[in-house]
């Protein structure tokens, strides 16, 4: 802070890093959370301060050379640019040229009926055999990078000064007017050429381009005609088998009901007889084993087949055999 009020903003924001580094590296050796939550704050705070000054000594500094450098590369940049978007024009213009050209060769070969001389190649320079490799390589690499194919190889020549670049962009803007005013001529000579070519074959023309115009759009009628029967077609079938479908699923559905409508009626009847015969065979005392319940009827099932162990059958002769029941039970030696 004492160099940052002695207006040596550099060092004071090297102190300031350098602070903040202190404070990270004691707050990762201590154990204690708060402790190292605290530490970290203040660091944090110390490298925001670093930065926010930072920022304002680089907003408020002199513009230095390189920007200027920058400044200059831009400008020479922007020359170069615009170089090249006229050479491309030129060529473009050129290639323009020359198709008119040729092409006011054929149609005035064709009306001379001698198209060999018309199509014949123009004179181009010989290529070496290295030289026919490299634009073979060049075209396939263009290819694959979807490029235009080239034709020839064009030289490379390296400008100098800076005098040279200007008279090389004068020539060029030269070269763009002749080249336009050329391209103009060529151009209202085509437009003529064409236009007395189309009267002589207008008629001759018209119709067969209109015979093959009719005739591509009724094969076109025809092929959708075609489409959209097999599209019926196939709809119908799938309507039909859609039907089909729905009807035995219907048919199936209302037999499973009948089914079960029949199964219940059977149950209902059977579970109506049997509640009809339960309720006459119940005796009085089903009814007193039921209010007894099942602890009741537990004991009662004990006392008797204790008692049924207990007596014995007495033989014929014996006394307990001459003697009634009642006696006997209440005179019983087994008691």
């Amino acid at each position: 802070m004492a160099k940052e009020r002695g207006r040596d903003y550099a060092a004071a924001v090297d102190a300031y890093v350098d602070a903040g580094d202190i404070f990270t590296e004691i707050g990762r050796n201590e154990l204690d959370p708060a402790t190292q939550r605290t530490l970290k704050k203040k660091a944090f705070s110390l490298l925001q301060r670093a930065e926010a000054l930072a920022d304002w000594l680089d907003s408020h500094a002199a513009p230095s050379i390189s920007e200027a450098t920058n400044v200059a590369a831009m400008a020479s940049a922007e020359a170069e640019t615009e170089v090249q978007a006229t050479e491309k024009h030129i060529e473009d213009m050129k290639q323009e040229l020359k198709q008119l050209k040729y092409t006011s060769q054929i149609m005035k070969a064709d009306d001379a009926s001698d198209l060999g001389e018309a199509t014949k190649a123009s004179v181009l320079p010989e290529e070496s055999a290295l030289d026919s490799m490299k634009r073979a390589v060049v075209n396939e690499i263009h290819g694959l990078l979807k490029l235009p194919e080239i034709s020839t190889f064009r030289q490379f020549e390296p400008l100098g000064s800076s005098a040279d670049k200007e008279q090389y962009a004068q020539d060029l803007k030269a070269q763009v007017d002749h080249l336009h005013k050329e391209l103009q001529f060529e151009k209202a000579s085509h437009l003529l050429a064409t236009a007395m070519r189309k009267h002589k074959y207008s008629k001759l023309a018209s119709d067969v381009v209109e015979q093959q115009r009719l005739q591509a759009e009724v094969a076109q009628l025809r092929q959708e005609l075609q489409v959209h029967q097999a599209t019926l077609e196939v709809t119908r079938h799938s309507i039909v088998q859609i039907t089909q479908e729905k009807l035995r699923v219907e048919a199936a559905s209302a037999q499973q009901v009948q089914s079960l409508q029949s199964e219940l009626q059977s149950l209902a009847k059977d579970t109506t007889s049997s509640r009809s015969s339960s309720r006459v065979d119940r005796t009085k005392e089903s009814r007193m084993q039921w209010f007894q319940g099942p602890r009741g009827l537990g004991k009662k099932d004990d006392d008797s087949e204790d008692r049924s162990r207990r007596q014995s059958e007495p033989s014929v002769g014996s006394p307990r055999h001459q003697l009634s029941d009642t006696e006997g039970d209440s005179s019983s030696i087994w008691l």
